[in-house]
Formats: structure tokens, sequence, C-alpha cells
């Protein structure tokens, strides 16, 4: 037996190879992808203060100081936050179509 070079084990049936989007996990009937509530929190923090129009910086610093971390238990940096910019448009629309997003709404209509 030998080891299957990186690109033959990616191409073998129920081998997935792409990179589970954040925010996600898999469920544990295995199946479906389902929302990780941590990483969700940490979306949306993100995107309140997107919305806001913090810079990546002080997002990052805010995060960390929240004990907020990224997937594989790291603090965030702003580049971190520039790279998550893709999957925050993708999970957009259905953060700003939630409850608690409607009440962090008010929060800001009213400081305005």
């Amino acid at each position: 037996r030998r080891e299957l070079p990186d690109q033959e084990a990616a191409h073998r049936p129920g081998v997935f190879a792409e990179e589970i989007p954040y925010g996600l996990r898999i469920s544990d009937d295995c199946l479906r992808l389902e929302i990780d509530p941590a990483e969700n929190q940490t979306l949306t923090a993100m995107m309140e203060m997107l919305v806001q129009d913090f810079p990546f910086s002080t997002i990052a610093s805010d995060l960390n100081e929240k004990g907020f971390r990224t997937r594989h238990g790291a603090c965030w940096t702003p580049v971190a936050i520039f790279q998550m910019i893709p999957r925050l448009i993708e999970v957009g629309p259905r953060l700003f179509s939630t409850g608690e997003w409607e009440k962090r709404r008010e929060k800001f209509v009213r400081l305005v």
C-alpha cells in the first residue's frame, strides 16, 4: 500500500476537497452543513463593525479582546478580516434577516 498524492486523494468519491466555509460545520449525521454558532457569532460581530465603518485593524482588535478566534484558534488580524469579506457577502442576506440583527439595527438608529 502507498499513500495517494494529494491530487489523487481529492478525486476519490466521498472525499471533500474544499474547505468548509467559515460559519458552517459538518452536521452530526455527516450528511449536510449546518451553522456553527460560535463562528456565526463572530461573523455577526464582524459584520456589525463593518456596517459601522470601523477599520479592519479595529475590528481585529475588538474581536480578539472579546475572545473570538479564527477557526484555527489564532488571533484575528486586519488581513484575516479582509479575507473574510467574500464570506460576509455570502452570509449577509441571512444575517440581515434575523431578529438579532433587527435589534442591533435599532441600536444604530438610536445612536445616529
